[in-house]
């Protein structure tokens, strides 16, 4: 059993034991697991392969029992574009839709808790400063605050007479 999918057993003379049946049925169920997992990717080169078959094969069919009749291109190309062409573009179209809209619906759930969790940060953040800003300074950082700011006049005031005393000896 290569691959995981069980071989018919044939007996001496040709025909198929009992659990011949049910190992058709394995067979049948692991590729019908198989083709629903891979979905999309394998059902164009099936479609397509069969097709090639068919299309091969239709100018004659088996009508009536005993004889052999031939059809005409034109029915056969009407027929291959009907029950061939026509479902598997309407499969794939559908398909495509159901994909593009997970893929999108994937997407926006997944920009969304990204975003969503920068703007509560940002709200925290943003909360926490306008608390720091609204909170009223007490005496000893007035202080200091008036301190430096003093302290800045007068050096200012200190510069601009540098200023002017080096202004004058240069003229």
């Amino acid at each position: 059993m290569p691959g995981g999918i069980p071989q018919n057993s044939n007996q001496t003379d040709g025909s198929l034991s009992k659990s011949g049946s049910r190992d058709d049925d394995e067979v049948e169920e692991v590729a019908r697991r198989s083709i629903n997992q891979l979905g999309f990717m394998l059902r164009a080169p099936l479609t397509a392969a069969t097709s090639i078959a068919w299309a091969v094969s239709a100018p004659v069919w088996l009508v009536k029992s005993q004889s052999l009749t031939c059809l005409s291109i034109k029915g056969t190309q009407q027929a291959y574009k009907n029950k061939i062409v026509q479902p598997w573009l309407e499969s794939l179209s559908n398909e495509g839709e159901k994909s593009l809209r997970g893929i999108i619906e994937l997407s926006s759930k997944a920009a969304r808790d990204a975003l969503s969790g920068k703007i509560q940060t940002e709200d925290t953040r943003y909360a926490r400063e306008l608390e720091t800003k609204k909170k009223p300074l007490d005496e000893t950082t007035v202080s200091h605050l008036v301190t430096a700011f003093v302290n800045l006049l007068a050096a200012e005031e200190a510069l601009q007479g540098l200023n002017g005393i080096i202004g004058q000896r240069k003229s």
